[in-house]
């Protein structure tokens, strides 16, 4: 048996959101993050990665019979184009997106205060340099995921 405690996937949340995340949002400024902001960038760099190496080696390719494409429940195989849950729960993972993209917009004057050197000039180009880099590693991740099923 288990010897720790059993929780499911919303108190999981829940939890690590009070926990963890809650204390990290109600800082007064941003640069206690930094090391954060490291760590979850160096994430998403590996997992687009390893997300490359799979879809390289063929893990889950069946014209190639990759190695791990019988391990997936015939309920989690991906479905392209034959399925809309624009009506469904599944919508919702799109409205955190935008949940996100709208936190960013009202952080924007923290951001620019805390700007070294500001001016409307230089916290454009630091935008439009974050926001260019990081669409075009979610491009990437994006090729890797729908290519590698």
């Amino acid at each position: 048996g288990s010897m720790g405690f059993d929780f499911s996937r919303n108190a999981s949340l829940g939890l690590i959101t009070l926990v963890g995340i809650l204390p990290l949002c109600l800082l007064k400024k941003l640069d206690a993050l930094a090391p954060f902001s490291v760590v979850g960038t160096a994430g998403v760099f590996l997992t687009a990665i390893c997300m490359g190496i799979r879809y390289f080696d063929g893990s889950y390719d069946p014209l190639r019979s990759g190695k791990f494409v019988d391990d997936i429940p015939a309920d989690m195989l991906p479905l392209f184009g034959s399925y809309n849950g624009a009506w469904t729960g599944s919508v919702l993972v799109f409205a955190a997106m935008i949940y996100e993209a709208f936190v960013a917009h009202y952080n924007s004057p923290r951001f620019y205060s805390e700007l070294k050197d500001a001016s409307v000039g230089r916290f454009r180009v630091v935008v439009g340099i974050a926001f260019g880099f990081s669409s075009l590693v979610y491009v990437i991740m994006t090729f890797f995921g729908y290519l590698t099923f």
